[in-house]
Parts: structure tokens; sequence; C-alpha cells
């Protein structure tokens, strides 16, 4: 059974007794499977390309095709598109919308963007056609639909009605009382940015929007969230600056809810999105807004990055009644004539589906539990792995044994090929089990994982390959020896890794370094025994320099006692340039009046005597 929408309205261009008046109502079956229609999107293998215009815009993921590109554009921003994209890069197949709808109702999926996700609204100049083209989360839970014994069929969304979750609720008896909720409040706290206003009907009165860097780049996640994991020894100029943003985003929304409190007991509805530990910030000593305060609702569909714009757009869906038809298809015909047949055999059918809810996975079981023989017995048995239902079961049973360290059961399910080789676990950034052995060094499992066909061009979600995760030199090097023995098999510019080179250019690289490290240690002896010699001939040089001075010195006394007669002849003697009437043994030149002596040599400088002492040696 389909629902399509035939018009929408907002609750605030009804009457305040419009409901009273449509006279009886009750609600609709909740039994029936309902997908609310909110265009027509044509799946690529039905779709037949018109010759005479441009080519469609498609998605391949999704398998759909659309009729411009701003639809398709649209369409990547959806969660339901996201999660594709993470299901291919674990080598999953994708989900049809109607399977993700299945699972988001269930609980299984969150309904918003994690607070280290970055995904942006677009422009204000084009809200209000993003509006038209967004749909928000088709749910069976958060709409409550409504029937008037006439066959006409209306939905609202269940948290217009204030109530607490866990109790039971009289919505026919409170539907009345949903025109006459006349103002709103807003808050949208995640990531560092804040945004609030207060709606009276489709007018804004208050609005205020900031950021506040508090996001770790490149890694994700607030510096709080971090300092609880590491108990806050991280220390850098960085993590003070995000520290000290978070106190003072706190003090900013304090400030703003004391100033709006007036506003805040006024209203009928506040509406509140702060993921994690954000909602902390709303909550504190003489805050307007209480946990137990049944007007505080969540906003019951996927949101983007907190502002006026975004709110504007929240404001919009929650207050829009939707008018529905409903279709009945050929399908709904068939599935109740096989409900009939099938009535029968329901029990036996209902042990069955019981069973296959309740499989497990036993092999992952047993790696954990470490128990070797019990993994022979399961890859040699005719049991089948599960087939992941969530995004939790995405796992990678080789990744996981090696990082547990058991190499023997990794190699037996490697060599078993009941195992994907190429298997992203999530939680561990979704490296494969060939990026995990490459960043460990484990060298044995490598060439058994190359061997066996594990795909070394497969990037993670830091956009890496093995061959780049990995530091041991030896790792790097069966990489490149297997690209040189099998070339054709990979495209290995996209892994990055090199080609090696022979056996023979290895040896003879290898006695290139052995020469160079000779000749290098060769030179390094040669230049201590070189700074050696030098070091004794400079101390030679400073002892002839000693000896000249202390020569000097006995001169000078022996000059002080000389008579003042003597000292003039001497001083004559020096101006005429007279000596002593002899020549320098080595230079021949004149003496001076106390000359160098040496043996039967007389010098006229401590030069001369040295030079001439080394040619008679």
């Amino acid at each position: 059974m389909e629902l399509q929408v035939l018009e929408r309205k907002s609750l605030f261009q009804l009457p305040k007794d419009y409901f009273q008046k449509l006279g009886e109502i009750q609600l609709l079956d909740a039994n029936y499977e309902v997908i609310i229609t909110e265009k027509k999107i044509e799946k690529i293998e039905n779709h037949v390309a018109d010759p005479n215009r441009d080519i469609a815009p498609i998605c391949r993921r999704c398998t759909l095709t659309f009729t411009t590109t701003s639809e398709q554009h649209q369409h990547f921003k959806t969660p339901w598109h996201r999660f594709n994209l993470k299901l291919e890069m674990a080598g999953l197949e994708f989900v049809d919308e109607e399977e993700f709808q299945r699972l988001q109702a269930a609980g299984e999926l969150s309904s918003s963007d994690s607070e280290g996700e970055s995904n942006e609204k677009a422009d204000s100049s084009s809200s209000e056609e993003d509006e038209e083209e967004v749909a928000p989360a088709q749910l069976k839970t958060p709409r409550i639909m409504f029937q008037t014994l006439d066959g006409r069929i209306f939905a609202l969304w269940r948290n217009l009605f204030a109530a607490p979750p866990k109790e039971s609720v009289d919505y026919l008896s409170l539907l009345p009382l949903i025109p006459s909720k006349r103002q709103w409040t807003f808050f949208m706290c995640m990531g560092g940015h804040f945004a609030g206003a207060i709606f009276t009907e489709d007018r804004c009165t208050h609005h205020k929007t900031f950021h506040r860097y508090t996001v770790r780049k490149k890694q994700g996640g607030s510096q709080g969230s971090k300092d609880n994991q590491t108990g806050g020894r991280i220390k850098s100029a960085g993590s003070s600056i995000r520290r000290y943003n978070e106190t003072r985003l706190r003090e900013d929304i304090a400030a703003v809810l004391s100033e709006w409190k007036s506003n805040i007991d006024s209203s009928s509805l506040i509406f509140l999105f702060a993921p994690s530990f954000n909602a902390k910030s709303f909550y504190f000593e003489n805050s307007p807004l209480r946990r137990s305060d049944p007007r505080i609702q969540s906003i019951p569909f996927p949101t983007y990055r907190p502002s006026l714009v975004e709110i504007t757009r929240c404001h919009k869906a929650l207050s829009t009644v939707e008018f529905l038809s409903i279709t009945r298809t050929k399908s709904d015909e068939i599935s109740e004539e096989i409900r009939a047949a099938t009535m029968e055999c329901a029990p036996q059918l209902q042990v069955e589906i019981q069973v296959e809810e309740a499989q497990e996975d036993l092999l992952l079981k047993a790696i954990q539990s470490k128990n070797l023989e019990q993994v022979k017995n399961l890859l040699s048995s005719d049991w089948e792995l599960p087939i992941p239902k969530t995004s939790a079961d995405l796992i990678s049973h080789i990744g996981i044994a090696c990082q547990m360290n058991l190499d023997a059961i990794a190699t037996l399910l490697i060599t078993s090929d009941r195992v994907s080789l190429d298997a992203a676990n999530p939680s561990d950034r979704f490296n494969t089990p060939l990026h995990i052995v490459s960043r460990d060094g484990k060298t044995q499992l490598l060439k058994i994982l190359l061997e066996k066909g594990a795909n070394p061009t497969i990037k993670n979600i830091d956009e890496k390959t093995p061959y780049d995760v990995s530091k041991d030199k030896k790792v790097r090097h069966i990489m490149s020896t297997f690209r040189r023995d099998f070339p054709e098999k990979w495209e290995y510019d996209a892994s990055h890794i090199p080609m090696a080179i022979s056996e023979e250019e290895q040896k003879q690289k290898e006695e290139k370094e052995k020469e160079k490290k000779k000749k290098k240690k060769k030179a390094q002896a040669e230049k201590v025994k070189q700074k050696k010699i030098e070091e004794i001939e400079e101390k030679k040089i400073q002892e002839k320099v000693e000896e000249e001075k202390k020569i000097v010195q006995e001169q000078k006394a022996r000059e002080a006692k000389m008579t003042d007669r003597e000292k003039r002849a001497l001083a004559a003697e020096r101006r005429l340039g007279m000596g002593s009437g002899k020549t320098c043994a080595m230079c021949q030149g004149g003496l001076p009046l106390v000359p160098f002596e040496r043996s039967d040599f007389q010098y006229c400088s401590m030069k001369c005597l040295a030079a001439h002492r080394d040619v008679v040696k």
C-alpha cells in the first residue's frame, strides 16, 4: 500500500478548531507498510533515455536517475546515500531505500549526523528550493497518521504532542490542542556551532547564532571527548585553545538562555538538537530548561550544521500537515494472496524466522575465544557466515585474528577461501587484513595474503594503501618483489608500490654501499691522523714562541742591570745598525747586541735558530 501526498499546509494556516470540525477521527492502522512518496524517481534499469535531451544525472551506487543535477546533489547529502558508500567501502552490497528506512525505524542507525562529520547546508539564497527537494526521514514511527470517517488521511509529527516517549498517550484527545501551540523555540548545538530561534507562528521573533573552535582538525571529535578518553594529558597549544573555546561556548549558551528566559517559559514546544555531551551546555543551575520538561522534544529527522537556515527548515517541516491518499498496487493484491495461502504454514514459517533472527556469528565467537579447533570445524562444515544486517555487523574476521596476534587462526582463515580477504573493518578505520599485517610487520601473513589474491590497491578511510601504512623495510621489500614477480596482476600505480630491482642489481647496490662505507671510514681515519699531526706542529710552534719570549725577557733583564754609559753605547749601535760585527749563521743578516746562541752559532732570531738546527740535523 502506498500513500501519496496530495497537499501540504502549515499548522498556522489552519483555524484553531480545524480538527474539531473534522468529526470523528481514528488512528490509521500502523500495521500497514506505508511509504510517503515525495517525488517520482526512476530506477536506472527502468529508465529509457530520450535521444533529444542530454544524458540524465544518475547515482550508480543507489541505482537512481534524476531529472536535474540539483536533485542529484541533494541525493548525495542524504543518509541513505552515505550509508551505501560505507557499505561499498566495506565490500558489501548496497541496501535500497525501503530497507534503509526499516533499519532507521528499528533504531539500528543514527538519525542525525555525528559530531565529527562536516555536513553543510546550502546557502540561504537557495534554501527555499532545497526545502522542496529534500524529504525528511521517511519512517513509520516519527509520524502519526489520522483518518476521518470520509476517508481523508493526514499526518502529523509525533513530537508535536509533547508527550514523554515511554508513556502511553491518547493522541486523539491531544489532537485538537495542536493548532493552539503557536510559539515554538528551537536550539541546535553541534561541533562548536550554535543556533537558536523563537517562532511565533511562521514569524521568527528572536534568533542567535555563533561558532567556537572546539573540534580537532582532521581527526574530528571535540576536545572534551578526547580529554575523557586520555584523561586530559594532551597539553598542546591547540588543545588549550579548544578547551578555552568550549568554556566560552557554554557561557555564551547560558547567556542566551538567560536572556530568553521569559520567551522560553511561554513557549508551547521546545525542540532541542544537541548530540553527545553538547546537551550538558543547556542544563545548568538556574537554567530555564529542565530534563523532565515534556515540552522539550528532539528533531525527528536528519539535520545539517546548526544555522538559522537549518532551524527555519526544521520549523517549516515540523509545522507542515500532509494530506494523503491511499493507492493500492498490484504488489498489495499479490501479497494478500500469498498471506492467505500461507496461513496454514504460519507456525513453521515463524519458527524459521526466529531461527534466522537468532543466528550468531559463531566464527567470530571462536576467534575471540582463541579456539583453533572450533575454527577448523566451522570452516570444514556447511556452516555459512551470517549476512550483516546493521553497520555494527560489518567486520573482518581475518583482521580481528591479526589484531589479536592469532597468526595460526589468521593463516587458517586466509587459506580456507571461506571469508573475504579484502573485508574492511569499520571500527579500525576501514583497514583490510592487508593493511593490518603491513602496519604490524607480519611478513609471513603478508606473503600468504598476497599469494591468495588480497588486493593491495584498496585504501582505508585515510586514503592510504597497505604500502602507505607499512613502516618496516622488509614489508615494503616483499611488496616490491611481489610487483616484480607478478607485474600484470594489479594496477600497482594505485597501490603506490615501487618496482623492485633484480638480484644482480641488488648485489651491485650492496657492494657499492659497502665500498662507500669503506671509503668513508678510511677518509675519517686519515682525517683523524692529519688532525693529530697538526696538533703536534702547533704544540712545537707554541713552545718556540714561549722560548723566544723567555730570551727577550732575559735580554731586558740584562739591559736593566747595565750602567748609563753601556745603555748609551747600545742605543748608538742600534741607531747606526751596528751589531757585534758578526752575521746570522742562517740568514747572514746583522746580529743584535745580544744575539741568540746555540753551540758556536749566533742568530738574529729564534726563527733562524730553529731553521738552522733543522738544517744541521
